[in-house]
């Protein structure tokens, strides 16, 4: 029931935990073979983190987010941006780790862009059968709603001449200070 399906997607924009809960898997390469696919089931502790990132987005002000490994902070970036790449037009998400290989690396199932990669096709198969995804290096593009998710380094021109709907520095603590300062003093420009 395609009405149905629509009602569907809507109801993800408006309430994010139903696409986490009900469509939503990640990859666990340290569970036991055959369980390694996992729905991504919002804890209760991720639940506000989400509503935080949302409002974020819609709202434009930053969000920043402390945690420990195992957490699945970047998990709940990318999987939110998906929803957004999917279902609200015109969006344009930058994400930038320290490195490029760690936005996207071809064959590593870990990067940002791959995280991405597999939320998309582990979508139920209506959902992948309406789906017009551009993927190229560092770019995940939807040609029905003209979104995109961009990836690039953390680097002194993260961001140059960019604008976008959000941006994620994933891993920021990590970058350089004189690095990282440089871009919390520019990326203002990037994004509300």
């Amino acid at each position: 029931d395609t009405g149905a399906q629509k009602v569907f997607q809507s109801m993800c924009v408006a309430y994010p935990p139903i696409f986490f809960d009900a469509v939503a898997w990640t990859l666990n390469p340290k569970k036991r073979p055959g369980s390694r696919n996992w729905p991504f089931i919002l804890r209760d502790a991720q639940v506000p983190v989400v509503w935080m990132l949302k409002s974020g987005i819609d709202n434009g002000h930053d969000v920043g987010i402390e945690k420990s490994r195992e957490e699945g902070a970047t998990e709940l970036c990318m999987k939110l941006f998906c929803l957004y790449l999917l279902c609200v037009p015109e969006t344009q998400i930058l994400i930038g780790s320290r490195t490029e290989d760690e936005v996207e690396k071809a064959g590593d199932r870990f990067t940002l862009m791959a995280k991405a990669d597999y939320t998309l096709a582990h979508l139920p198969p209506w959902w992948r059968r309406q789906l017009q995804i551009e993927d190229t290096h560092l770019h995940l593009g939807n040609k029905l709603n003209n979104s995109c998710i961009d990836g690039e380094a953390t680097s002194l021109h993260f961001g140059a001449s960019n604008r976008a709907t959000a941006v994620l520095l994933d891993e920021f603590g990590r970058t350089d200070y004189g690095v990282g300062k440089s871009i919390l003093g520019s990326v203002n420009d990037v994004t509300n």
